[in-house]
């Protein structure tokens, strides 16, 4: 269902395009249907009668074409020939009545949908995601780069609301989204981050986006904003507790640290923040084995100990899925596979995708 919502929103908007693009032409009376909002129409069709129909490929190319030249005639026959007499009030008020039902269908999508969607322009980044987490879990996200791990911890955390935001006041990329975001049975799909966190749910970013130039201290402080004088105190107590190494180098500018003991700093500063549900983004990339035994040590102790619900959104499998108490696998910003973690370990494709058997 998703994906015919999907593909009735995208393809009425790349239509008014077209269009929109034809009135132009049309006034100017200059006949020209070489821009690719035409052939993005098409091409979605294409990609639904491959991928949902399962149409032979030849099939759907002959479909594609048809559909493009059907398009494109009907264009020229109820815009072209006839926009150029057209008075300009007529020609905005048709073009807004367009746009109207574009955004109703948008409104329908948003109401009819539980499964998370994001899109960046015309790409899909998390496509029907269902994840649910249980209290004091570990819970792990797995899959290869760009399969939607970041977008979907960016989505949890309340991230991509501000990214797109951005993208909408500099007139920059485009970002969609659908679906229910919920926490602790309350909705929270349009919650700002900074309301997301002091609700509990704290991301560590990947690669760490810790400050620099700041020192260990400042920046454990800092994580520290939404704790009272007393959580702080004894949450800073217990980073330096389960970090010993921080505190040896608690006066030292962050951007001299090692890649292992950012990824300390960036967890401390986290578990500053007091979280329930605590996002770890890729925490052991680019870090040792033996750091990496660390860390998955030092995490398994933080749930046990601070009765934390934790996700993991990682690429390096082998280390992490031991740990979890439930995993999914993430392909193309799709769950193909979930399970616990031993009926992850032993599936026949997860074991060859993630552990080389």
């Amino acid at each position: 269902m998703e994906i015919l919502i999907y593909g009735t929103i995208n393809s009425v908007s790349l239509f008014l395009i077209s269009v929109g693009f034809s009135f132009v032409y049309g006034i100017s009376r200059i006949p020209n249907f070489a821009h690719g909002s035409l052939y993005c129409l098409t091409g979605f069709a294409v990609w639904f009668a491959l991928n949902v129909l399962h149409l032979s490929y030849p099939v759907c190319i002959i479909l594609g074409i048809g559909l493009t030249a059907i398009v494109g005639a009907l264009i020229y026959r109820l815009v072209l020939i006839r926009v150029s007499g057209m008075p300009t009030s007529e020609i905005i008020a048709s073009y807004a009545v367009g746009l109207a039902i574009m955004e109703a269908l948008r409104c329908l999508g948003f109401k009819g949908k539980n499964a998370y969607l994001g899109e960046y322009e015309n790409m899909i980044a998390v496509n029907g995601v269902n994840l649910r987490c249980k209290e004091k879990d570990i819970v792990g996200v797995f899959g290869a780069n760009s399969a939607g791990k970041s977008s979907l911890m960016y989505a949890i955390s309340g991230i991509i609301l501000d990214i797109k935001k951005k993208e909408e006041m500099i007139g920059g990329e485009r970002i969609s989204l659908f679906g229910k975001v919920y926490f602790k049975g309350e909705d929270i799909t349009y919650l700002p981050p900074s309301k997301r966190a002091e609700l509990g749910i704290v991301l560590c970013p990947e690669r760490r986006r810790i400050f620099s130039e700041s020192s260990v201290m400042e920046n454990l402080l800092i994580g520290g904003y939404l704790a009272n004088k007393r959580q702080a105190k004894e949450t800073l107590e217990y980073v330096f507790q389960i970090f010993p190494e921080l505190w040896k180098i608690r006066k030292r500018a962050a951007g001299f640290l090692s890649g292992g003991e950012q990824q300390m700093l960036a967890i401390g500063r986290a578990l500053m923040a007091q979280p329930k549900l605590l996002l770890l983004d890729e925490p052991l990339l680019g870090l040792s084995p033996k750091i990496q035994k660390r860390l998955i040590k030092t995490i398994v102790q933080i749930r046990d100990e601070r009765d934390i619900t934790i996700l993991i959104a990682e690429q390096y499998a082998r280390p992490v899925l031991p740990v979890v108490d439930y995993a999914y696998i993430i392909e193309n910003g799709s769950i193909v596979l979930e399970g616990n973690s031993e009926d992850v370990m032993n599936n026949p494709d997860a074991r060859s995708a993630y552990f080389g058997v």
